[in-house]
């Protein structure tokens, strides 16, 4: 027996939903109290919505427990961004061939 179209709009409904609160787990942890609970019941029911937060949490985790870059690093960083704003252009970069 194959669905009629309220099964597939039921179905199509179900996914828009689905897409908004997987969209909304971003920010989970700074969503009023009430609107994270009614997230989490949801979550908690849709299997793809729940694979989908348990991926989420598990790379907020690790980026949570990367070391952070040694202030040093980003002075490098600079010191390279610098040294190529100031840099003469390569020889390659024709001045008068009117290309601007």
């Amino acid at each position: 027996m194959t669905a009629g179209p309220r099964g597939g709009g039921r179905e199509r409904s179900r996914s828009r939903h689905c897409r908004a609160i997987q969209r909304r787990l971003v920010f989970l942890e700074e969503l009023p109290e009430a609107e994270a609970t009614a997230l989490q019941a949801h979550v908690c029911a849709c299997r793809d919505c729940g694979r989908t937060e348990r991926l989420f949490r598990g790379l907020l985790a690790a980026i949570r427990d990367m070391p952070a870059p040694e202030d040093a690093y980003w002075d490098r960083i600079a010191e390279a961004i610098m040294a190529r704003i100031r840099a003469p252009p390569p020889p390659w970069m024709d001045q008068s061939s009117g290309v601007e």
